[in-house]
């Protein structure tokens, strides 16, 4: 019966694990964070992306974007 099992077990694949989405990490502290610290590009990446994960706010978004290309 062990031998079986045993068996069994070799051909059991490794999953591979899960890629993270690094856009999940996109916030709007972070992308406040990247501004403070003299990064504007990354900050209006940052927004963009989440106009685009929340289409509700993309206005608020869209105005955060302008005010910094304006700088």
């Amino acid at each position: 019966i062990f031998s079986s099992f045993a068996r069994a077990d070799k051909d059991v694949v490794a999953e591979e694990p899960a890629v993270e989405d690094i856009s999940d990490y996109y916030t709007e502290t972070l992308a406040g964070l990247y501004l403070e610290q003299g990064y504007p590009e990354q900050a209006v990446e940052i927004y963009s992306k989440l106009s685009l994960r929340y289409p509700e706010k993309s206005v608020y978004f869209a105005s955060l974007i302008e005010k910094i290309n304006k700088q």
